[in-house]
């Protein structure tokens, strides 16, 4: 990929419909627009990119994914997929919580910078916000008539929250969602106390939807049987198992069902046999070594297996 003012208009053209068909092309081209490199490919990378537009089309109502740290989890889906979505429906309002203020601050900055700063973003959809949107964890986006409509905020899951809900009060129509990027500090699994006062974070969110239909995106790595996604799962009873994914709906009944993708630093041929077949082709670990039990890195160009033993 060219930088983008050697582009010809064709291919302009193509690299904008590409991006609104797909969440993984607009990743690579975003990542190379910003940071002026290619971004590694890998096989989960895909996979998580197809499963979050599954929230766009409502296929899946809410979602979880578990990868490990380094994963490529707030790239893709605290700054892509909100800035995919307010270029596709401007009206979308995004809501990114995370227990780190710089995490916060760093999410802010790259959204507010792709999106109104990057002439690659603003060649292809021309988004305008609003003249008194001056912090970068909150700003307003200016729908066709100057009228302020669609929104994104980045906030601290110990911070304060209010006055912001995600997604819209429809139910025709996918506008935005709230998302969860590593709720949890660390340091605050360490004990009950503070497990308890970190999953909090799920009764706060609870007034932060427009509607009920809004989407819940929580992507993180686990730190604990009861972590945020121990929290959400401990209430809920598993429907199907497929290894990689897993089906969860309330124990009562009633509720919408939530998508778990698990993506282990070590896998194996076992777990791999189970994936779609166009992420299983996309596999490459075994070319680089197995432990003794026969499982290697889900990610080999970029954790080693001696790294991740």
């Amino acid at each position: 990929m060219n930088n983008w003012e050697d582009f010809s208009d064709l291919e302009k053209a193509c690299t904008k419909e590409l991006s609104e068909q797909s969440l993984e092309f607009y990743s690579r081209a975003m990542f190379r627009f910003q940071e002026g490199s290619r971004m590694k490919e890998n096989w989960h990378i895909g996979l998580i990119c197809e499963e979050l537009q599954k929230i766009e089309t409502g296929e899946t109502e809410n979602l979880i994914i578990n990868l490990p740290p380094g994963g490529g989890k707030t790239h893709i889906a605290s700054v892509c997929f909100p800035s995919r979505g307010i270029a596709i429906e401007p009206r979308s309002r995004y809501l990114v919580v995370s227990y780190s203020n710089d995490l916060v601050k760093d999410i802010s900055t790259r959204v507010r910078d792709l999106v109104f700063e990057g002439d690659e973003f603003q060649q292809m959809w021309s988004v305008q916000s609003s003249r008194d949107s001056n912090e970068k964890s909150h700003w307003q986006i200016l729908n066709s008539r100057g009228k302020k409509s669609g929104a994104f905020k980045c906030a601290s899951s110990g911070g304060s929250i209010t006055g912001f809900r995600a997604g819209k009060l429809h139910i025709d129509k996918y506008y935005g969602c709230l998302i969860l990027d590593d709720p949890n500090k660390p340091a605050d699994m360490l004990t009950e106390r503070k497990r308890t006062n970190s999953n909090e974070v799920w009764n706060t969110i609870r007034t932060r939807l427009a509607s009920p239909k809004t989407p819940i995106v929580l992507i993180q790595q686990r730190l604990h049987d009861d972590d945020a996604t121990g929290c959400k799962l401990a209430k809920m009873k598993c429907v199907e198992d497929l290894g990689w994914c897993k089906t969860w709906v309330n124990r009562t009944g009633g509720g919408k069902k939530w998508k778990q993708i698990i993506i282990p630093a070590l896998i194996d041929d076992e777990f791999v046999s189970k994936l779609p077949q166009k992420w299983r082709n996309r596999v490459t670990g075994p070319l680089y070594g197995t432990d003794s039990q026969g499982r290697y890195s889900y990610w080999p160009e970029k954790e080693t297996l001696d790294i991740l033993l």
